[in-house]
Order: structure tokens, then C-alpha cells, then sequence
């Protein structure tokens, strides 16, 4: 193997191995992908890991388990740029064309020493920020409230 791909597959088992400890199920996929799925406060979250050999990266996802309405793309959208500009870690990426909302975090594999500290605190890091905001984003593109009083809630 190359020293990519043993970097990528260190990153893979040691994720592997956080995600075992916390007593996680899971399922794998060629390619060094990951899929599970966790209990969130209000809506589950579902988490799709994926470490890239070719890029060198650490991509973890978490495709939000609804669609906005149409009538509501627009709010989304500014609900969105509300989120991510206090964000730290990650973002969320949003598709307007079909209302689709997914949290997104990429770690770069070269030149950095990922553990399972590290590996633990971003699966954390993820968990709690979709938790936080799923089920306002739900609210908003459900009609449940509108995006003024989606921006009051975020402060």
C-alpha cells in the first residue's frame, strides 16, 4: 500500500474504534465508508463518514431527514447563512433546487496525526450542531414559524 492509503486506513480503523467504543451500530461500505444513524433530542441523525484515499480527506456528513417546501426555499436559504456564519466547524450545504439540507465537515488527511481524540470530539461536534438546529429548520420549512422568529431562536 501507499502511504495514502495507509493513512487513509489508519484514519478509517480509528474511527472505526471510536465509533465501537461509544457502542455505536453501524454499517460499512467499499471504499472506506461508514453509515449509521443516532438518536438525536427531537429527530434521528444520520451520519455518512467517508475517508477519501485519493483526496486525503475526511469527509463527515449528515444529510438532514427532510425537504424544505417550495414556499419555503427562500427563508431556508437566509436560515442557512444565519447558521453557518457562527459556525466553527463544518457547514451546512443547502440544496435550493430540491430543498435539501446536509451538515458537512472535511478534515484534510495529510500532514496531520488524526486520533481517536480528535476523531471523537468531530463525531460530537456533529451530533450536537445538527441536534441544536434540525428541528428549528424543520419548524421553518414546515411553516411552523418563519424566519424572523427563526433568527430570535438562534440567539
Amino acid at each position: 500500500m501507499m502511504d495514502n492509503e495507509l493513512n487513509a486506513k489508519k484514519v478509517y480503523d480509528a474511527m472505526i474504534s471510536v465509533l465501537d467504543q461509544r457502542g455505536w451500530h453501524y454499517e460499512t461500505e467499499e471504499e472506506m465508508i461508514i453509515r449509521l444513524k443516532v438518536k438525536g433530542e427531537d429527530l434521528p441523525i444520520d451520519l455518512v463518514i467517508v475517508v477519501d484515499k485519493e483526496k486525503q480527506l475526511l469527509q463527515i456528513l449528515s444529510p438532514l431527514s427532510f425537504e424544505i417546501s417550495e414556499e419555503k426555499r427562500v427563508e431556508a436559504a437566509i436560515a442557512i447563512c444565519a447558521i453557518n456564519i457562527n459556525l466553527l466547524y463544518g457547514s451546512f450545504d443547502y440544496n435550493f433546487d430540491k430543498g435539501n439540507i446536509c451538515y458537512r465537515m472535511i478534515v484534510p488527511l495529510e500532514d496531520s496525526e488524526i486520533g481517536n481524540g480528535l476523531l471523537d470530539f468531530l463525531v460530537s461536534c456533529i451530533c450536537s450542531l445538527v441536534d441544536d438546529y434540525n428541528d428549528k429548520l424543520l419548524a421553518l420549512g414546515k411553516g411552523y414559524i418563519d424566519i424572523n422568529e427563526f433568527i430570535k431562536r438562534l440567539k
